[in-house]
């Protein structure tokens, strides 16, 4: 199927339309930047931006656990131990005194030292630059297939869930006394944030992906009013700005991720400025 999508990929009028890695990492991002886009919203609303940092962190153990278990890919690894540390923060959270950001920052320093000890104990050190910068441009078509599935698995139910995470987040009150139980959606919502940065976290990188969460979320407060227009303009600016960066990233020979998150900034900055001079 990625064969024949590339044979018309390359009828582009563009030099980089004519290589299969850009082909490749043009859709990757087509996949992931709309869901960071509409998880960034509901992270930024429910102030768990912090937890979808230590997931990121958390990855360096998920690579360490695959080395060890030999698994055939680290996305398993990553994903799973993702998915342990959103269970261990839910149940911290509800039987703990603890303030949540105490618990995220202990959760996150735990994970980042048990992940090098164990990639140190293996010898896999050299592997934390997969980790850390993370190399869109070196994603496979199986890395996609997989890509693909989740985006199948996470996008429906998204949708199907998202404006009973946003009641829960503007008004906890209120959705209790529909009937919602807010447990458990604070449990699927922070499950949910943990497999979109683990199915991320390869190709972004942990140094910048949390603000590719945060930044189109923010861009689209900037500029919209309303759940609607809030959520279309932040996913309609993750999709432009995540294929701007990475044409940018093309043309000057820079980090892909990094390139992504300098440009959104620059558009925060400037939607920012606006804001300021219509409230003067």
């Amino acid at each position: 199927m990625f064969e024949q999508l590339f044979s018309l990929f390359t009828l582009l009028p563009f030099e980089w339309a004519q290589f299969q890695f850009m082909f490749l990492a043009i859709l990757a991002i087509l996949l992931i930047a709309p869901l960071l886009a509409i998880v960034g919203t509901l992270a930024t609303d429910n102030q768990m931006t912090f937890f979808s940092d230590a997931v990121g962190h958390a990855a360096i153990t998920g690579l360490a656990i695959a080395t060890l278990a030999e698994l055939e890919t680290s996305l398993w690894g990553i994903v799973l131990y993702a998915q342990l540390i959103a269970l261990v923060l839910f149940l911290l959270k509800r039987f703990s005194n603890i303030k949540t950001d105490a618990l995220i920052g202990i959760i996150a320093n735990f994970s980042v030292a048990l992940g090098i000890v164990l990639l140190s104990y293996t010898s896999g050190l050299n592997r934390l630059n997969t980790i850390l910068f993370g190399s869109i441009l070196s994603i496979g078509s199986e890395d996609l297939t997989f890509l693909c599935i989740s985006a199948l698995v996470l996008y429906p139910l998204i949708i199907f869930l998202y404006k009973v995470f946003w009641l829960v987040s503007v008004s906890p009150t209120l959705a209790k006394s529909r009937g919602l139980n807010f447990a458990l959606f604070e449990y699927v919502l922070l499950a949910i944030i943990a497999l979109v940065i683990s199915v991320s976290i390869l190709w972004i990188g942990v140094l910048v992906l949390n603000a590719m969460l945060i930044l189109p979320a923010s861009i689209a407060k900037n500029i919209g009013v309303g759940i609607k227009k809030y959520l279309t303009y932040s996913i309609i600016i993750g999709i432009i700005s995540s294929v701007g960066g990475l044409l940018f990233s093309y043309y000057f020979g820079t980090s892909t991720g990094a390139t992504i998150v300098l440009l959104q900034t620059i558009i925060f900055m400037l939607t920012l400025l606006k804001n300021i001079k219509i409230k003067q």
